[in-house]
């Protein structure tokens, strides 16, 4: 969610370091490169505080990260963090001339949001802030890219573009659909209200007409409105909805009523996973668990968890399942499989095995996803996982 109060000016909030008492880390800086987005990006963990006992800051190519409930941000979550900004800036067609602050975790979200929210962001002078919990990162994100490129619109749309980018770019993310009942609030009712009479119950509703005007407009159109300094100002978001898209807001929330507009499912739930092929044998993976690692995410309550690993079951199969070493679980889920198979429910449901645990469990024949997931103690280390005939 975007931080503004009911006029639609971002509230005045504390400025100052965001030091917290906690034990005092140093870390040495690392080189990370992406090579699949084509840039390099330093991260590098210093004391957020000189002399005092503070929680260190991560610095990547665009993002200066503040976690606020565990020691660090692991490496592979800032490699996500920063390869979703430049998605973001891509779709969007801007460019990010300055830093976005994120404030990480639950403490930072009590902190700087409202209560019950899950992330908010707001623009801090030239740049942005954001304050997130990690399943919330990349809808505040988007938000952050909005308010750092100097676009601040009506809270309906900003909420409506954060939940479709982010989808898009997501893995598995749903969005979707009309609203049931002729009484029901859409786009008319809601797109002029003040920010603080727009509620989380309204995002599905944002996030579907956002979709449904990309989808029905095309990008430069639907972008174009989104941009229009009238829109940005509020001194006439329907006659920039007019120009840019060739109706007004009334008409264009009579269609996307008219149609129904389904639920839909937006990316991958393998996109930027780590694909693994399959062998007779079975699969054995080896890998570690470690915070400088660029395969790790996390921690998320303490706990570090591997990249996610997809594998492709060519047919239907019965396999014991080990994950041993420095790892807590793991956690195997189906993903389209196919229903006429003549396998019984648990060939397809979603399994959780723990460490030092030999279990036996049919499979469909489909794409499984694979999460190894650390211990609740924050351990690390190498572990390997067995799923073998």
């Amino acid at each position: 969610m975007s931080r503004r109060s009911g006029s639609g000016d971002a509230t005045e909030l504390d400025r100052s370091v965001p030091c917290k008492s906690h034990r005092r880390f140093t870390f040495m800086p690392k080189m990370r490169v992406l090579d699949a987005l084509g840039f390099v990006s330093i991260s590098l963990a210093v004391g957020a505080c000189e002399g005092s006992d503070e929680l260190p800051v991560e610095h990547t190519e665009h993002l200066d990260v503040y976690p606020s409930d565990e020691d660090r941000v692991c490496a592979g979550t800032l490699d996500d963090m920063e390869a979703s900004i430049a998605a973001f800036t891509d779709f969007l067609g801007v460019e990010l001339e300055s830093r976005i602050t994120v404030y990480y975790g639950g403490g930072a979200v009590e902190e700087h949001c409202p209560a019950t929210a899950s992330g908010c962001a707001w623009p801090v002078d030239a740049h942005a802030a954001v304050a997130t919990l990690p399943q919330s990162v990349d809808h505040e994100l988007v938000h952050g890219v909005r308010y750092a490129t100097g676009i601040r619109g009506r809270r309906f749309f900003e909420e409506g573009i954060a939940v479709y980018v982010s989808a898009i770019f997501s893995r598995g993310y749903e969005v979707g659909g009309t609203p049931t009942g002729a009484d029901a609030r859409g786009p008319l009712q809601l797109y002029d209200l003040p920010s603080n009479e727009i509620t989380a119950d309204d995002y599905p509703t944002a996030a579907s007409f956002t979709r449904w005007m990309f989808e029905t407009s095309g990008d430069a159109q639907a972008l174009g409105f989104l941009e229009d300094p009238r829109y940005a100002d509020a001194s006439d978001v329907d006659g920039a909805f007019i120009d840019h898209l060739g109706q007004p807001i009334a008409d264009a929330d009579a269609q996307w009523r008219s149609s129904g507009d389904d639920i839909d499912t937006f990316g991958e739930r393998c996109s930027g996973a780590i694909e693994r092929p399959w062998s007779a044998d079975g699969f054995v993976f080896e890998g570690v668990l470690d915070c400088a690692d660029h395969d790790t995410l996390g921690p998320v309550n303490g706990s570090m968890s591997h990249r996610t690993l997809c594998i492709e079951i060519p047919a239907a199969i019965t396999l014991d399942v080990a994950l041993e070493g420095a790892a807590g679980d793991v956690y195997l889920g189906s993903d389209g499989c196919a229903a006429s198979q003549g396998l019984g429910a648990e060939a397809y449901q979603d399994k959780h095995v723990d460490a030092a645990m030999l279990e036996r469990h049919e499979f469909a024949a489909c794409r499984w996803i694979v999460v190894v997931n650390g211990e609740p103690d924050g351990r690390g280390g190498a572990f390997t996982l067995r799923m073998t005939p």
